[in-house]
């Protein structure tokens, strides 16, 4: 297996089995690649975003939980885009300053969004099936 921060993970049944960064780690557990994929995905299906606006989103959603740094999130946006999955342009800032650079989903991207998503489902219902009846 690659070690972290490397693009080449070890593929099963196509999900990857790659820890981004040993400190990403989301309620004490590790955030492989797959389940920052999603998360990404997820938040770029309802609107084109830019990098650090992908970031706050996902700390608020999980309370601040989950705190991306910029070595573990532009990464994982370039490696989507490289894939397919993601195109992206630049704006000029609405604040001023910089241009920045705005993600969005590819239709490649959202059938994969879709499938990825599916299959997350499925799951996380056997999970909490099992879990009710234990």
């Amino acid at each position: 297996m690659s070690g972290p921060g490397s693009d080449s993970a070890s593929q099963e049944h196509g999900a990857s089995l790659l820890i981004l960064n040993i400190e990403t780690v989301y309620c004490g557990m590790p955030l492989h690649d797959g389940d920052l994929e999603l998360a990404l995905l997820t938040l770029l299906s309802s609107k084109e975003r830019y990098g650090l606006d992908l970031a706050k989103e996902l700390r608020t959603l999980t309370g601040g939980d989950l705190d991306l740094n910029a070595g573990t999130l532009y990464p994982a946006l370039h490696r989507l885009e490289r894939r397919g999955w993601l195109s992206s342009h630049t704006k000029p800032s609405p604040r001023g300053g910089h241009a920045l650079r705005y993600y969005t989903l590819t239709d490649e991207g959202e059938r994969h969004y879709q499938a990825k998503r599916d299959a997350y489902q499925r799951w996380h219902e056997g999970l909490t099936t099992r879990w009710g009846n234990s």
